[in-house]
């Protein structure tokens, strides 16, 4: 499922994994990510199914230093590389969950 990969200031263990899939449950005390991973398989099925690989808590304003700090990197990226390209039906999909968007 994912690599162990050995931190340099100790012993411990990690695993690395590559998702494709996140959600997101905001509380009032945090933000809750929920990673995973769609093979192609559940992917030709058109299922909402996927594999759970990690759970990732975090404060609110962990999250929103997380945002800009993401945002300053996406920029960054699309400087050095060129725009980096939304799915077709992501526009369509934000708005039927979140009404107007701010672009």
């Amino acid at each position: 499922m994912g690599d162990v990969v050995k931190l340099n200031h100790g012993e411990k263990e990690i695993p690395r994994y590559y998702s494709n899939i996140f959600e997101l449950t905001i509380g009032p005390y945090d933000f809750s990510f929920t990673f995973g991973y769609k093979t192609p398989a559940q992917a030709k099925k058109q299922t909402p199914e996927y594999d759970t690989l990690a759970y990732v808590s975090m404060s609110p304003t962990q999250a929103k230093t997380a945002v800009v700090i993401l945002k300053e990197m996406l920029d960054k990226y699309e400087k050095d590389f060129g725009e980096i390209p939304l799915e077709k039906t992501f526009k369509e999909r934000h708005k039927k969950i979140f009404g107007e968007s701010n672009e």
